[in-house]
């Protein structure tokens, strides 16, 4: 890859090739800009012919392969001085799935982006990342889309994470609930910090009992994944959870308690 560009997100789609996004412009020599899929011995497959070259500027944050085999791709990625293409959704050959309409007014804000998505068990798309508008309408950095890229309005967030809340990590648990982490300090009015679970329908689930949650600041980081056990393992920059002391690591309950059996002594001296 270019010297200058990052790779920010890698998967492993259904026919075991790897699809990279990021901030690059070139791969062994040869131009590909901000996505790219090799073969498993690292070979560029030229199958994927993602030579649109919409991206210009900006990185590529996340992509999912779907239950139909499409890419749908998000980041901070804008042509020229335009916004547009921060959300797209690609065919396996790389072309631009038409069928996917996200308006001409979507994620428009300059510096907005999109940090992370999802298909959900219903097959919808969760969207997380800092924005305030998708299609004309108020969205505050999170939002359920239907298959095709309109607004499913049964997902209601009220006024969602407001000032400048930026979403980083979105998962669906194994009771359907969705656990959201990030940079942010509220949601509908009400304080969370850093760390959510959301009903289907966008409101919150209150089983889920965060107390003061962890230390958010300009530059705090909050990611999770979920564990087998149904537990929730939880990474980033925070040194604090509940008014208790975890170095960027810690795992967590399904009540939102800590996990006392993980053991992580001091934790990390950097970030997660």
């Amino acid at each position: 890859f270019n010297s200058n560009g990052n790779i920010r997100i890698i998967i492993q789609d259904s026919n075991n090739k790897y699809v990279l996004g990021g901030s690059f412009i070139s791969y062994d020599g040869q131009k590909r800009t901000r996505m790219i899929r090799l073969n498993q011995d690292g070979s560029i497959d030229n199958t994927f012919n993602f030579t649109i070259s919409i991206y210009t500027i900006g990185s590529i944050y996340s992509i999912i392969e779907d239950t139909n085999g499409k890419y749908v791709v998000g980041g901070n990625v804008s042509h020229g001085t335009s916004s547009e293409g921060k959300l797209i959704r690609l065919n396996q050959d790389g072309s631009i799935d038409n069928t996917f309409n996200v308006g001409t007014t979507s994620i428009t804000l300059r510096f907005s982006n999109i940090e992370k998505i999802i298909q959900d068990s219903n097959g919808k798309y969760v969207v997380g990342g800092l924005f305030t508008i998708y299609n004309g309408e108020a969205y505050n950095s999170i939002i359920r889309l239907n298959q095709d890229g309109s607004i499913d309005d049964t997902f209601k967030i009220g006024t969602g994470f407001i000032g400048n809340g930026v979403v980083y990590s979105i998962i669906q648990d194994s009771n359907g609930k969705y656990v959201i982490g990030g940079k942010f300090t509220s949601y509908n009015g009400s304080t969370y910090n850093g760390l959510i679970r959301l009903n289907q329908d966008g409101s919150i689930d209150n089983t889920f009992t965060i107390g003061t949650g962890f230390n958010i600041n300009s530059s705090t980081t909050v990611k999770v994944v979920m564990e087998d056990g149904g537990r929730y393992l939880v990474g980033g920059s925070f040194t604090r959870y509940n008014g208790q002391k975890y170095y960027r690591i810690i795992r967590l309950n399904q009540d939102g308690s800590i996990d006392k059996t993980f053991n992580v002594g001091t934790g990390f001296n950097n970030n997660i």
